[in-house]
């Protein structure tokens, strides 16, 4: 199984806060890449038609947009699933809906920390849940029908990509680092706020 994974360099201090969830110190990142950098390997890895899964969607992308925006570069397309998002839509049954409970509810045993790779297999082992599931809500097809065709079934094709959402759509109306990118791109085109002559 192929994986991507990195350090960033946060070019600023470390929240205690997350040093102390994380056990992630200075000295880890002191060496690592601009997130930036990062980012692009991320999605020269991953390829044009990736749709990344991850808990808190819309945390995630406003992250991994504002580091584009902050350099002034249009974030990559792409599309992103929240899985605790799917998980409540086909009822899953679990005390809440975010990654730990969830993971606890359906029986998987090995709860991640708050390091990004644990994470990421704790969202793996997930998506092969919530994907039976699925799989067993679809209604039962004709068996010559079934006999005929090979590999997934397309209605679940389907259905993942009503659950996608454009990194746009899952950052919302309401994005700071976007509001401030456009308005420094209106400044740059001559597009301000100055009346016209």
């Amino acid at each position: 199984q192929d994986q991507y994974w990195s350090f960033a360099n946060p070019e600023g201090a470390i929240p205690e806060a997350t040093l102390a969830r994380t056990g992630i110190t200075h000295d880890m990142v002191a060496a690592a890449p601009s997130p930036i950098d990062v980012l692009n390997e991320l999605f020269s890895w991953a390829g044009p038609n990736a749709v990344f899964f991850t808990d808190h969607a819309h945390l995630h992308a406003k992250f991994l947009c504002a580091a584009y925006y902050r350099e002034n570069i249009e974030p990559p397309s792409g599309r992103i699933i929240d899985v605790c998002n799917w998980a409540e839509q086909i009822e899953v049954r679990a005390p809440e809906y975010r990654l730990r409970p969830l993971l606890t509810a359906v029986g998987i045993s090995q709860i991640p920390n708050y390091r990004a790779m644990e994470c990421a297999q704790g969202i793996s082992s997930l998506i092969a849940f919530l994907l039976r599931k699925e799989i067993e809500r679809l209604p039962k097809q004709d068996e010559s029908k079934t006999r005929r065709t090979s590999g997934p079934d397309p209605r679940m094709h389907d259905r993942l990509n009503a659950i996608a959402f454009s990194f746009e759509q899952t950052c919302g109306p309401k994005f700071h680092m976007r509001e401030v990118f456009e308005e420094r791109q209106r400044q740059k085109n001559g597009n301000g706020n100055s009346a016209a002559a």
